[in-house]
């Protein structure tokens, strides 16, 4: 960052407000903020009309006329911002919602901080649907894909980079594997930073009493209308302390935000603490955890807590077992007169800049060490299967791949040039198969959890997936 004074950011999201008078009240209410805000110095504040292309400096008349005119046409949209010397913010009034953001020195911030923090959690009570606080510099750090800005900002964090493509090819941060980074998931910011609140939205996608277990953090409450309050750690401005980063990676895995969703193509190359599946109109979610039951990787797990959940439908049931994992964590279906044993992945490396070499080999490793961590070793054919579009099929790496594979110490025993690798390591061995993603429905049909018959038909695949999870615990101790 080029400046010295801290400053901190906050940012409220709104649902659809029923009507207009609300959605009136809830724009003022953000002005009046700024009255207040400004109170404390002598300077004074200047808004603006924000378009693509300009930003006119209006007077309040202006603005409430604006106001009037921008919340009775609901399909057009309204941007106004309003600046100080310690601070700015700015509100999108858009088809029926709210989107705030507030950058403030952090003197101000602290001077202002309970009517800071009680504006959002009103708000969130009465219509949101997330907001949070924050050290800006930890969220320009998270955030900010493009190269060049984040050399003209000084980031120095995290010291360790990875890049993708865009959709243009140009190069640019992959910002999902950080833990702040905000992924925007059916209108929903699944992030992790030192206060956030969650509306009920968000348990849709993650059972509410995920929230309320949630562990390492300084303090997780519920408030009105199952609005929930999380706060990892003591000061937004101490984020770059080792523990806090600790904090601030363990939210977001615990509760499972990086497999629900991803923008690279290829997830985070790290090892799941929690896994989903949708079945029906039901959603599942597997914790695991350590024999202390903390969260932990996957293969680390000695506890798990599974959740199955509707929130539309008020259904929740949750189990809890000690146990080790069996083959059917990870490789869920069988397929074959043999009963081969398959995993697969649906990757677009399109957006890898090495065409996708470092993530097959990450997955190849995982599956393999997965394997040798069985509590009973496995018989059958193990078959990984990537599922790839058109486009990064037909430009597969697979002398690279061969290549990074001998350099990490697994051997490559036979290939289908194309198409197959089997790979391995030690006893354990796993047969690589890359696959166009269009053939994924009809190859669905042949698959089958174990214990059905080769001949099962599985058109019911969703039913079979749910009672298949309900037993993936394995042998209890």
């Amino acid at each position: 960052m080029t400046e010295n004074v801290k400053k901190i950011y906050l940012v409220f999201q709104s649902n659809v407000v029923d009507s207009s008078e609300k959605l009136t009240d809830l724009v003022k209410d953000w002005y009046i903020l700024s009255k207040i805000m400004a109170s404390s110095s002598d300077s004074a504040r200047t808004i603006y009309k924000v378009s693509e292309d300009e930003s006119t400096e209006i007077n309040e008349d202006d603005f409430n006329h604006l106001l009037g005119s921008s919340v009775q046409e609901k399909e057009t949209q309204q941007l106004f911002k309003i600046t100080h010397e310690q601070f700015s913010m700015e509100i999108l009034i858009r088809k029926g919602r709210v989107l705030e953001t507030l950058l403030v020195d952090s003197p101000l911030y602290h001077h202002l901080e309970n009517i800071l923090l009680d504006y959002l959690e009103q708000r969130m009570i009465s219509c949101g649907t997330y907001a949070y606080v924050r050290d800006y510099e930890e969220y320009l750090a998270h955030n900010v894909e493009d190269i060049q800005e984040r050399l003209e900002l000084k980031l120095q964090y995290p010291e360790s980079i990875r890049y993708m493509k865009d959709d243009k090819g140009n190069k640019l941060v992959d910002c999902s594997q950080y833990s702040g980074y905000d992924l925007m998931f059916r209108g929903l910011a699944l992030t992790s930073c030192w206060k956030m609140w969650f509306s009920e939205n968000y348990f849709y996608v993650v059972p509410k009493q995920a929230f309320l277990d949630v562990q390492q953090v300084d303090e997780v409450k519920e408030l009105a209308r199952e609005v929930i309050r999380v706060t990892l750690y003591n000061s937004p401005l101490d984020w770059r302390e080792e523990a806090n980063l600790h904090f601030q990676k363990l939210f977001k895995k615990q509760l499972g935000f990086e497999q629900i969703e991803w923008t690279n193509g290829v997830g985070v190359l790290a090892e799941p603490y929690v896994d989903f599946l949708q079945s029906g109109d039901r959603m599942q979610m597997i914790q695991y955890q350590n024999e202390y039951l903390q969260p932990v990787e996957k293969t680390k797990a000695k506890h798990f807590t599974t959740r199955i959940f509707n929130y539309a439908q008020n259904f929740y049931v949750e189990s809890r077992r000690f146990g080790y994992l069996n083959s059917q964590a990870y490789f869920p279906f069988e397929l074959g007169m043999n009963n081969d044993c398959l995993a697969y992945w649906i990757l677009n490396t399109d957006y890898s800049l090495d065409k996708g070499i470092e993530s097959f080999l990450y997955y190849i490793s995982y599956y393999l060490k997965a394997k040798k961590m069985l509590f009973q070793p496995m018989r059958q054919k193990t078959i990984l299967r990537f599922y790839l579009p058109k486009t990064s099929l037909g430009t597969v790496p697979m002398r690279g791949l061969e290549d990074a594979l001998l350099e990490s110490g697994f051997s490559v025993k036979d290939s289908t040039p194309g198409k197959e690798l089997i790979v391995a390591s030690n006893r354990e061995t796993l047969a690589v198969e890359f696959r166009d993603v269009d053939h994924l429905k009809k190859d669905v049909l042949e698959w089958r959890l174990p214990g059905n018959t080769p001949d099962e038909h599985t058109d019911n695949m969703e039913e079979k997936i749910t009672k298949f999870l309900e037993k993936m615990g394995a042998p209890k101790k």
